[in-house]
């Protein structure tokens, strides 16, 4: 059964700890991520967590709010403390190998208002590729997202070339949709200066199958939402080729064309519903 898909084109990370950068996401309209993990130093932790908590509580915003947890015994103890707070769209969960441990934080989780939030995972390693399958099928699984920093760390890559990590780009795609999962949310790009390159990798992962952009830059953000966002255009196409296929089956056609001259076809159609909704 496919699980409802994600309307956002970016997710922002910001540090919980820095209540500056955390002003700044008001204006963000895509999703952010409170992060408790790599972006906040050991010595910062509770006053991250608190932060973030305080957050939930007072900021009111259009677009989703994820926490990404610590990982082991730290993380179920934020996702219970995190789990009833108001404002709250779902947990990331960092270096996600163990499907007991994503059980374990959804048990935890589940008796809060609404059922309990949303959980991500953020495969980071070697063996969390490895049991892809097992993770991506768990019920309470709702997101998934490629880490290739951590990764390409497991796989001991000597230099960080995008081509080294096409190979788990398509394992990770393949199963999410296997799952019924969301397109899964492209990895960071730990270099925010560089805009015009990050757009060009941002076209080319949404072509390859990604549904969104993990970023740490506001601009960056900026960016992924205009690549990965479904225009108005794209809108009205995919309504209209779903207009011809459903005139055409009332009218016992079982062949027709669109606008341009090209058959319409069952892979055409889903993703046009994949789209509209319909």
């Amino acid at each position: 059964m496919t699980r409802a898909a994600s309307s956002n084109a970016s997710f922002l990370y910001v540090p919980a700890d820095q209540p500056k950068l955390l002003a700044k996401t008001r204006s963000h309209r895509g999703a952010i991520i409170l992060d408790l993990e790599d972006s906040v130093a050991p010595s910062r932790k509770e006053a991250a967590l608190a932060a973030a908590v305080a957050f939930l509580k007072d900021e009111l915003r259009d677009g989703e709010v994820w926490v990404r947890i610590n990982t082991g015994a730290a993380g179920l103890r934020e996702a219970e403390l995190l789990a009833g707070c108001p404002n709250l769209t779902g947990l990331w969960i960092p270096k996600a190998e163990e499907p007991a441990y994503v059980q374990d934080i959804a048990r935890r989780t589940s008796e809060a208002p609404g059922g309990g939030p949303a959980l991500g995972l953020l495969i980071e390693s070697t063996r969390g590729v490895l049991a892809l399958a097992e993770l991506l099928n768990l019920p309470d699984t709702q997101q998934v997202q490629l880490g290739e920093i951590d990764l390409a760390a497991d796989l001991r890559h000597s230099a960080s070339h995008p081509e080294n990590m096409t190979w788990f780009r398509h394992w990770l795609i393949t199963h999410a949709a296997a799952a019924g999962l969301p397109q899964p949310v492209a990895p960071v790009d730990a270099d925010y200066t560089n805009l015009a390159s990050f757009k060009a990798s941002c076209i080319s992962l949404r072509d390859m199958g990604f549904g969104s952009r993990a970023c740490i830059h506001p601009a960056q953000a900026d960016v992924a939402e205009q690549v990965f966002s479904t225009g108005a255009e794209d809108l009205a196409a995919a309504h209209a080729l779903l207009d011809q296929y459903e005139a055409a089956l009332r009218e016992n056609r079982g062949a027709v064309g669109d606008d341009s001259g090209s058959m319409i076809d069952a892979a055409s159609v889903r993703s046009a519903r994949r789209l509209t909704g319909r």
